[in-house]
């Protein structure tokens, strides 16, 4: 598992390197309740949407390739589970 913080060539390296991988996004506390779980390929937080930052501005990506490692990490950090994306269905 790693994460991704005002680091956004790190992010879309890793996303391209783990194709099967699984992203919890979310922004910096106190607006933390909100954790969004996505296929590494989802076009919501990947290069295929046209946008200028990923991990900065308030938001950060956790990262892993098991899925249920970061559902019991958000569950034990943050005390619940993400909400999984409704585009990528993860």
């Amino acid at each position: 598992m790693i994460t991704f913080n005002n680091d956004d060539n790190g992010y879309l390296n890793w996303i391209r390197n783990n194709h099967n991988g699984y992203v919890i996004n979310y922004a910096h506390s106190p607006l933390a309740e909100i954790l969004s779980l996505h296929r590494a390929g989802c076009s919501t937080i990947s290069i295929k949407k046209k946008q200028t930052t990923w991990t900065a501005n308030g938001h950060i990506k956790t990262c892993a390739n098991d899925r249920e490692e970061l559902v019991k990490w958000t569950k034990e950090r943050f005390g619940h589970g993400p909400i999984p994306c409704g585009i990528c269905k993860p």
